[in-house]
């Protein structure tokens, strides 16, 4: 009885044993597995990115299966490109990657060539991104041909060098050109383009602002007088739009246009993803249509309602890739409505020292508990330059005459200057 119950003993532990090295194996079988897919994916990762060439409008070479040795290009163009890590979620290299047709890992694989030509004018890029970085911005320019919604350049600073990741300044990584922000008076057109669009009649209204009315204030409580709807456009009269909305339109009417313009949504520029707006002018009328209150928009947004501005009231859905064909065009004011502001809006740039015919607007958006936002946008209204909304965001930057001056001195500078030397 001892002897079997010995043996009985040993038959356990042997069996203890066995399941233990089972157990073992079957453990560095996973880890090796484990292993190896980790190889395979990375090496798949690096072969895929080496198939990945970027062009810009003209055929220049942004990234051509790696990054380039222009150390300027790779800053400007970051927000656009990527990097290998996947930091930018709606980056071409991020977007790409899981769209390569890969064969069998394990018999070799042969990752698919892609190509990307950008409407993007490396050269713009290049210099748009200097001006913001030199000045010690955090913003963004959008440069966009309002006849075809081709973004010739968008850059976001601060950025990233893939060469170099030791440092890198908060909000690196955010595309500032694809963010909502308060507008400020940027948005002023929107409120005055919808009342015009319902009652076009309202152009003859007139004002006389003795600097705050009601909760209403405008700018160091700067008394305008008497002014008719195209002096209040240009003087950013604060007073004079809320009259003029509070007269002529509900709330929910200036949320519907704005709605239907197309600036607060996320598909107003094709090819990638951005931020969607926000308006709620129930909460005050007479501050969303000044741009305040809950008023959220990108800089997208804003480029593209200026854009149908430009093209007498026509909106084309912007686009990064040349290969995008042109596509939702909205007509989302009349060719009326739009001659109105370009010329209420000529008398905010004519005297700016733009070395061409313009109109624009500018915007200080206020925020509670921090330095304002500074907006400026113009539009190139002369038949000697190129067809461009120029837009420039600065993040906390202050007054807009700040954005005005990076305006003039990029418009000046580079868009003028590279049109004159062809």
């Amino acid at each position: 009885m001892k002897l079997i119950l010995k043996i009985k003993s040993i038959l356990t532990a042997l069996c203890a044993v066995i399941l233990t090295i089972s157990i073992l194996l079957t453990c560095s079988v996973v880890t090796h597995n484990k292993s190896l897919n980790s190889y395979y994916n990375s090496q798949i990762e690096r072969e895929c990115y080496k198939n990945i060439y970027i062009y810009d409008c003209n055929g220049a070479p942004i990234y051509t299966g790696g990054f380039s040795d222009d150390k300027v290009l790779r800053l400007s163009t970051f927000h656009i490109v990527g990097d290998r890590n996947k930091s930018i979620t709606d980056s071409l290299l991020t977007s790409t990657y899981p769209n390569l047709n890969i064969t069998s890992v394990f018999n070799g694989f042969s990752p698919t060539k892609k190509e990307y030509n950008l409407t993007i004018d490396s050269n713009l890029q290049k210099d748009a991104y200097e001006i913001l970085s030199n000045n010690a911005y955090h913003g963004c320019i959008v440069v966009s041909d309002y006849t075809s919604g081709e973004i010739k350049a968008m850059v976001s600073t601060p950025s990233v060098d893939v060469y170099n990741t030791e440092i890198i300044e908060d909000g690196a990584f955010l595309n500032k050109a694809s963010l909502s922000y308060p507008p400020g008076s940027v948005f002023k057109s929107v409120t005055v383009a919808a009342v015009l669009e319902k009652n076009p009649s309202a152009k003859d209204f007139k004002f006389t602002c003795s600097g705050k009315s009601n909760h209403i204030s405008c700018f160091n409580l700067t008394a305008h007088g008497e002014q008719d709807l195209s002096d209040i456009l240009s003087n950013s009269c604060n007073c004079g739009v809320s009259a003029f909305a509070k007269k002529y339109i509900a709330p929910d009417y200036l949320d519907l246009y704005t709605e239907n313009s197309n600036i607060l949504n996320s598909s107003v520029i094709s090819d990638i993803k951005i931020k969607e707006g926000n308006i709620n002018a129930n909460d005050d009328l007479m501050w969303a249509a000044n741009g305040q209150s809950q008023n959220m928009v990108t800089p997208l947004g804003v480029v593209s309602f200026y854009n149908a501005i430009a093209n007498d009231g026509s909106q084309i859905q912007l686009r990064l890739l040349k290969t995008t064909m042109e596509s939702n065009t909205s007509e989302i004011m009349s060719s009326t409505t739009a001659s109105f502001l370009k010329n209420a809006l000529a008398g905010v740039t004519q005297n700016l020292g733009i070395n061409c015919s313009t109109f624009g607007k500018t915007g200080t958006a206020e925020l509670d508990n921090a330095e304002s936002h500074a907006w400026f946008v113009c539009c190139l209204n002369d038949g000697d330059a190129p067809p461009y909304t120029v837009l420039v965001f600065l993040e906390h930057g202050g007054k807009s005459s700040s954005a005005k001056e990076i305006s003039r001195e990029f418009i000046n500078n580079t868009i003028l200057s590279k049109e004159d030397s062809r």
